[in-house]
């Protein structure tokens, strides 16, 4: 639905996270996983406030990506190393066309301001937002 109203706690990508693509690991990865807490908006156009989830799969949060909270509320954890070390780092999905290096993927941040999109990666790896209902890519995450 065109809806972050409950933030990443209650969103369809979430489920989908947890359960489709957990489920299609090998079984030697399941096993690895970690369950994680992970902070993120509470949705419904909400300019603050965080809630916990417990994942063994998660999207990034806008902050884990970009090291701020640019369309984000705060509090929703601190840059990755990962992307502190290598802006490109941004870029490692499959080449979406000539001027692009990657499609558009989403991240588990609600926007701050309004109750309809969630906190993407551009295209040309700069940060945005979506209205949630739209088809951006995935980047999954995991903890081993």
């Amino acid at each position: 639905t065109a809806t972050n109203s409950g933030g990443w706690k209650n969103c369809a990508r979430r489920t989908w996270c947890n359960n489709v693509f957990f489920a299609a690991l090998p079984s030697a990865w399941q096993s690895m996983v970690k369950i994680v807490n992970k902070k993120s908006g509470t949705g419904g156009g909400s300019s603050s406030g965080t809630e916990i989830t417990a994942d063994k799969i998660f999207l990034a949060a806008e902050i884990e990506i970009f090291g701020s909270a640019i369309r984000s509320v705060d509090g929703e954890g601190t840059q990755y190393q990962y992307y502190k070390n290598a802006t490109a780092n941004r870029y490692k999905m499959p080449k979406w066309g000539s001027s692009y290096v990657s499609n558009a993927h989403w991240g588990r941040s609600p926007h701050s301001e309004y109750a309809n999109a969630f906190c993407i990666v551009y295209s040309d790896g700069n940060a945005g937002a979506d209205i949630a209902s739209i088809a951006d890519g995935v980047a999954p995450c995991l903890c081993i």
